[in-house]
């Protein structure tokens, strides 16, 4: 099985459950004949004939995703998987690239990746970003065995990780990304020594929600996202941008401890026995990460969603709890 990321920089394989393609808008589809509106993403449209392709870096289970170039700048070409034999199928796969192309033209933080433009004249319609050359923090995590990552290193991921997802929820209208993972975090460089300092920037918001109608906050999709972060929540359709915090703690989980969450489960038993107050084993982190992050984690990972704190308290003990170890 692919790894499910339409982010880049493996194409291993693992047993994990692919992301759920779940970007059917919540109060169901069009008609098959009236395509997504594109008008608010004209100003970033580009023409097809100014990339250039080279190797694929990623696939997922709405995209691949090329490494290329445009006016002689790296550039990452995500190419949309478009089944024509199914019209729903199609309506579906258009408005992920749609809602995805929506956010990223709104929004620029240095964590998170840079949206150049999109090609929506024919098929296979293309979004385009800056090529982030260091792949996933899923591949530098648990692919590469050339790296045993100090301490500082997997706190600077997840210091980056949390400033990025602050940003979007503190962004009006707010925005949730739904698939908060490692396969989604791209690093700008590659890590190849102990002494190199991660850059860490977020991808891939084809399955992301914007705030736009508050009336619809409550109850969304069921489900959306990939089962090994997957907030309990989630299951019910009952949720809102606390799942974000839950994903993050599995990442903090996964940094720290150097494993996937939930590992040991077969994906489709993991929301299961989320649901039932499983969390992963702390056994995994080593006795040398402070009690506070190791709390902070716990309470990021808890049960209530109201209860999880917001990203801004996250990044801020982050800081803190950093400059406490490393001065």
């Amino acid at each position: 099985m692919q790894l499910a990321s339409d982010g880049y920089g493996e194409t291993k394989t693992t047993p994990l459950a692919p992301s759920v393609d779940a970007a059917v808008p919540e109060g169901g589809l069009e008609s098959a004949s009236s395509m997504p509106p594109v008008e608010s993403v004209t100003d970033y449209r580009m023409n097809r004939l100014e990339l250039s392709w080279n190797d694929m870096v990623g696939t997922g289970c709405t995209a691949d995703v090329f490494k290329g170039s445009w006016r002689g700048e790296p550039v990452a070409i995500k190419r949309l998987k478009f089944n024509k034999g199914n019209a729903e199928t199609m309506k579906q796969e258009v408005t992920i690239l749609v809602r995805e192309t929506t956010i990223l033209e709104r929004i620029s933080h240095r964590n998170l990746v840079e949206f150049y433009g999109m090609v929506f004249d024919q098929h296979p319609y293309l979004l385009i970003t800056e090529f982030c050359n260091g792949g996933t923090c899923f591949h530098l995590v648990h692919v590469n065995e050339d790296l045993q990552m100090e301490t500082k290193q997997q706190l600077k991921i997840c210091q980056d990780v949390a400033h990025a997802m602050d940003y979007l929820h503190e962004f009006r209208p707010q925005i949730i990304h739904r698939d908060l993972k490692s396969l989604n975090l791209l690093l700008v460089e590659p890590v190849t020594t102990t002494r190199t300092i991660p850059h860490v920037k977020v991808c891939d918001f084809g399955l992301s929600r914007m705030k736009d109608n508050p009336d619809d906050w409550g109850m969304m999709t069921k489900e959306v996202g990939s089962a090994n972060w997957m907030a309990p929540e989630m299951a019910t359709g009952n949720y809102n941008e606390k799942v974000d915090i839950y994903s993050f703690a599995m990442v903090l989980f996964e940094m720290i401890g150097q494993e996937i969450p939930f590992d040991d489960l077969e994906p489709c038993e993991v929301l299961v026995q989320a649901v039932r107050g499983a969390r992963p084993d702390l056994e995994a982190i080593p006795p040398w990460i402070p009690a506070d992050l190791v709390a902070l984690m716990k309470q990021c990972w808890g049960p209530q969603p109201s209860k999880r704190p917001s990203f801004s308290y996250i990044a801020t003990t982050l800081d803190g709890l950093v400059e406490q170890m490393f001065g």
